[in-house]
């Protein structure tokens, strides 16, 4: 006969820090849950429960119902992308959960940005003292409203293709660039071949700081050898153009950048990226590799300038 399991329900915000609740006894939370693989035995009756700058987080062993929404493309006719969505009811395998919480959007005043960097914080002190194991498969993330427990899901984002060139519209630029990349003096081409790397991993990244970073290191590998200073860069943006170094400096404003990386990386501030921030990025890098290449300019970085549909105030560090 199977041993009989008990249980229990916990009512989360009796447990949650009272300090993230309102005045009218309600609150907003971001939630991202793992299944944490154990091959040890767990009390199913007993929970752990504790704070991790300003992530409250809940070991336990639970199952879970959660919604998971289902984006697939359909197709195009060159004018209109078509997707189908689907809102599916899942349940977690039962087992040990590790579970995170943190206020966000309502009256918090947390962006999504900022509850996002904090649950990063929370992860990585939970990996880096309990290992992988302990966040071993994510399960879901999303956002709770308490007392009511409403849940608000975040879909699946696409990238409007609209923000950026049209590809293949030229023959042989494809074509030219790997011809001339082979030809590369080995140190270069393999310099080169790193950032064309980066580029790769920054355009699979869904956050935008994390893919910022990596156009920038990007960048530092195909245009700043050896240095961080963004000297040789700027040099290179101005050869490309016909300008001078200090108009190259003007139109360009690479230097902000560069400061806002830093704020980044140094100073460990959550800014809010704009994605054409990226698209002029890659136009940047877009513009160098072409120019090392041999290739003939494109422009490109002017372009992501002068796009309407963005105004530089909005985007521009």
């Amino acid at each position: 006969m199977d041993k009989e399991v008990k249980t229990q329900q916990i009512n989360l915000i009796d447990l949650i820090p009272k300090r993230w609740i309102d005045n009218d006894g309600n609150v907003d939370l971001w939630v991202s849950a793992y299944f944490c693989w154990s091959s040890t035995v767990v009390d199913t009756t007993s929970y752990r429960c504790d704070e991790i700058e300003d992530v409250f987080y809940l070991l336990a062993h639970t199952q879970q119902e959660y919604f998971d929404v289902d984006l697939s493309y359909v197709g195009d006719d060159g004018k209109e992308l078509s997707f189908n969505h689907k809102l599916n009811v899942k349940k977690t395998p039962a087992g040990l959960h590790l579970i995170f919480y943190t206020p966000s959007g309502g009256k918090s005043g947390v962006s999504e940005a900022e509850a996002n960097a904090k649950m990063e914080v929370a992860r990585g002190l939970v990996l880096a003292c309990e290992g992988e194991n302990a966040t071993y498969v994510h399960l879901y993330s999303q956002e709770l409203q308490l007392p009511t427990g409403r849940i608000n899901m975040r879909g699946p984002v696409f990238v409007n293709p609209l923000t950026s060139p049209m590809p293949f519209q030229d023959k042989n630029r494809l074509v030219v660039a790997s011809k001339n990349l082979s030809k590369l003096e080995a140190n270069t081409k393999a310099r080169v071949n790193l950032a064309l790397r980066w580029m790769d991993k920054s355009a699979s990244e869904r956050d935008h700081i994390d893919s910022f970073l990596k156009i920038w290191f990007a960048l530092e590998t195909i245009a700043m050898p050896n240095t961080t200073n963004i000297k040789p860069l700027i040099q290179a943006m101005a050869s490309i153009y016909g300008v001078t170094y200090q108009e190259a400096i003007s139109v360009f404003e690479i230097g902000r950048i560069q400061d806002l990386r830093a704020s980044i990386v140094h100073n460990g501030i959550v800014p809010i990226i704009h994605y054409q921030l990226l698209n002029y990025l890659s136009a940047i890098f877009s513009d160098l590799l072409f120019n090392l290449l041999g290739m003939q300019s494109e422009r490109r970085a002017l372009g992501a300038l002068s796009n309407p549909q963005f105004a530089q105030m909005d985007w521009r560090p």
